[in-house]
């Protein structure tokens, strides 16, 4: 009797032996688990915003090309006064056109070159010659206006900005 008791203990201090190794080898198991996910879920977190900050360079990039369609270089602005002329005939507008002024780019400021126009036509040609200045090929901005007639007939005064960088 004593030697299947003392068998009996045996096998349970094994058992318990064996419990104990197998259990600590879960538990770190586990415990490395844990971390590999978090470090797979850093990553995966750092891919992403990788692939977010790219699509943004990308979007950037895009924008640079329209920001530099839209204001020009200093020098690409030599047929300014032509490129008015247009837009003016465009709307069958007799024109004058002078410069005022200029102002150099600064450090992220753009500069700008100032103009004034003379316009004879009627109202409406002078209606549709602003609304065509919105969709001017050159970043721009009206700074005033005057106008002197009637509807049918008068002459407009224009101040305005063109923008450069």
């Amino acid at each position: 009797m004593w030697f299947n008791f003392g068998i009996a203990c045996l096998v349970l201090i094994v058992g318990f032996f064996g419990w104990w190794f197998f259990r600590t080898n879960i538990i770190e198991s586990v415990a490395k688990i844990i971390e590999i996910n978090r470090e797979l879920a850093s990553r995966s977190f750092t891919i992403e915003s990788f692939a977010s900050l790219r699509t943004q360079l990308m979007t950037v990039r895009d924008y640079k090309i329209i920001l530099n369609n839209v204001v020009p270089k200093e020098d690409n602005l030599l047929n300014l006064s032509k490129d008015l002329q247009a837009v003016a005939s465009k709307n069958g507008l007799e024109y004058g056109f002078s410069f005022v002024g200029e102002s150099k780019p600064s450090g992220g400021d753009l500069g700008s070159i100032s103009f004034s126009l003379n316009l004879a036509g009627t109202l409406e040609q002078f209606l549709k010659f602003i609304y065509d200045m919105r969709g001017f090929k050159y970043a721009n901005v009206i700074e005033g206006v005057s106008f002197n007639g009637s509807e049918y007939k008068g002459t407009m005064g224009l101040r305005g900005k063109i923008f450069f960088q």
